[in-house]
């Protein structure tokens, strides 16, 4: 780029109000970036529901804005002409684009490319800081990042309950430090007893406000999360896509609901339990319009991806040009599954990971696209409680008893022990849980194939996916039960103490967006053949039309 070309641009991005605040050295490292593009007449800069990459200065020409509705109709948005903007929340989140933006004259535009601009605000931490962004890029750059969460799914709202909540429960602890205190002064206790009680009023207050704090309601861009945690026995999510919300209510209880504006939202889906009920939220009316706002932009950009891909098999199908293509990503160079060992002591411990890995039962193991889980070591530790009770009840019997018995006996009992506990453990591990890239899979077998039981159920029949960590033991270990709600007939699957089971439902939820995915590519490729084919043959009927209406040439005279 010549230097007048950069100053020129930094001039332009100094106008606008993203960039108004920078220094000069940074608004001309930003200039450097910039990519200068002349777009022809009719050409589509982006579509509506493709990952946001750049954002573009309109420097001369008309854009045309238009987006599908959730209905699927085509609605014009508007036009962008010189000076206009479109594309910060791509610069800046990466968003998928919410509209359709195409050239209706020659254009010539000044863009400024995601990957490029983050990596100029990784090395210049003052363009970072001198960004004036608006208010909900802001909100959602703040957001928190959950481990749940996929690829482009961000987080769009964050309720708690109203601190009515935690107000309500501080009755108790002022009331117990209100009565502890003329208590301990009539029975004569000591200071070390006001401290403990002091004390313990300061963890009921803590306790109270962590209860609080993590009961949350999460919305992303493309599913809702509820989040419920009673420290430190018991955790409950529930999340299900907004393709699958069906209603949203709103229910005001009592004095203090009407004075402090707090409600229940209830929010219908489509699985057989078909609520996730959150109470105490505060503004639940904007939260309702959110919601709904969630809802209706997933739908119109799922119905704009349905039409992308009908449009793309029609122009195979009809041999027609496909439009141009943006160059796709480089490959990343592959990274090797298992280090190279770099000492002695490395390879030891590597091959005694390999061994660990290869011959216990994994908890989860993954094969190709196939995952297996099975059910928490602490299961098998206590179905093999009793065989060990019994085993170190009878080895101490010499030592309580007078009497001792025969070595026969001792050895015919250990046998028996034996294979109670291989019974056990055998059971244990034939017990798993089978997620495939279309199928989730539930077995139980007994040891020696006695018998055998497995269920089966589709991943198009999923309606939500909830898992709840039962107790304190559970939560320490990290295991838990994941509920399956599916529409089908095999009815509900229930995968008990597994572990990591956050992890279980985030693998079953990509799963079965994926299998989804792909079942709609495969339906919309046989909606553009049929229609390919219904477009031939109209063709075709109205090619016999024409020549049938048109008329005979006059018989010939004779002469």
């Amino acid at each position: 780029m010549s230097v007048q070309h950069g100053t020129m641009w930094s001039r332009y991005l100094r106008r606008l109000p993203l960039f108004a605040a920078l220094a000069p050295e940074d608004t001309e490292a930003l200039a450097a970036i910039a990519v200068l593009e002349e777009i022809p007449a009719g050409r589509r800069i982006w579509r509506q529901g493709t990952p946001g990459n750049r954002m573009i200065i309109v420097l001369r020409g008309q854009l045309e804005v238009t987006r599908v509705s959730a209905e699927g109709y085509l609605e014009p948005l508007g036009r962008l002409t010189s000076g206009d903007v479109a594309g910060e929340s791509s610069l800046l989140l990466g968003d998928d684009h919410d509209a359709t933006v195409t050239a209706l004259t020659p254009v010539r535009l000044l863009s400024l490319p995601r990957e490029a601009f983050q990596s100029l605000l990784r090395k210049r931490p003052t363009l970072a800081q001198g960004i004036r962004p608006r208010e909900d890029i802001c909100q959602a750059l703040e957001a928190p990042r959950f481990h749940w969460q996929e690829t482009g799914e961000r987080v769009v709202l964050l309720q708690r309950r109203h601190p009515w909540v935690f107000w309500r429960g501080l009755i108790g602890p002022f009331l117990f430090a209100a009565l502890i205190t003329p208590t301990l002064q009539m029975l004569g206790l000591g200071l070390e007893f006001l401290i403990s009680a002091t004390v313990l009023s300061i963890a009921w207050v803590t306790w109270l406000w962590l209860e609080w704090r993590n009961d949350v309601l999460i919305l992303t861009n493309r599913r809702l999360v509820r989040v419920e945690r009673q420290l430190p026995f018991y955790e409950r999510q529930e999340s299900a896509y907004l393709d699958k919300v069906q209603d949203v209510s709103v229910e005001r209880h009592g004095l203090a609901a009407a004075v402090l504006g707090f409600g229940q939202i209830t929010v219908q889906t489509a699985g057989a339990t078909g609520q996730i009920v959150f109470s105490h939220s505060p503004r639940p009316d904007a939260v309702k319009e959110l919601v709904f706002r969630g809802v209706k932009r997933f739908a119109a950009l799922q119905r704009a991806a349905r039409r992308q891909n009908l449009e793309s098999q029609l122009r195979q199908q009809l041999g027609m040009a496909s439009p141009p293509a943006e160059p796709p990503a480089e490959d990343e160079p592959a990274v090797p599954a298992f280090p190279e060992p770099e000492s002695r002591l490395d390879e030891l411990a590597l091959r005694l990971t390999h061994v660990i890995n290869n011959g216990f039962p994994s908890l989860r193991r993954q094969e190709g696209d196939v995952i297996l889980w099975r059910k928490h070591w602490g299961v098998l530790l206590r179905s093999l409680l009793w065989p060990g009770v019994a085993a170190a009840a009878i080895a101490g019997l010499p030592l309580f008893a007078d009497t001792d018995l025969p070595t026969p006996v001792y050895l015919a009992a250990g046998f028996v022990l034996l294979i109670w506990a291989v019974w056990q453990a055998e059971n244990w591990r034939n017990d798993v849980y089978v997620l495939t890239p279309d199928r989730v899979i539930d077995i139980k077998r007994l040891p020696l194939r006695l018998r055998t039981s497995q269920r089966e159920g589709h991943l198009l029949n999923i309606q939500n996916v909830t898992y709840e960590v039962p107790g304190l033991l559970a939560s320490l270990l990290n295991y838990g039960h994941v509920a399956i709600e599916t529409a089908g007939q095999v009815g509900n699957f229930t995968f008990q103490a597994v572990f990591d089971p956050a992890g279980v439902q985030a693998d079953i939820f990509r799963y079965s967006e994926a299998c989804r995915t792909q079942w709609e590519a495969r339906q919309q490729s046989t909606q553009g053949e049929a229609l390919a084919d219904i477009l031939a043959a109209y063709e075709r009927l109205r090619g016999e039309t024409d020549g049938a209406l048109t008329p005979n040439p006059p018989p010939p005279t004779r002469a």
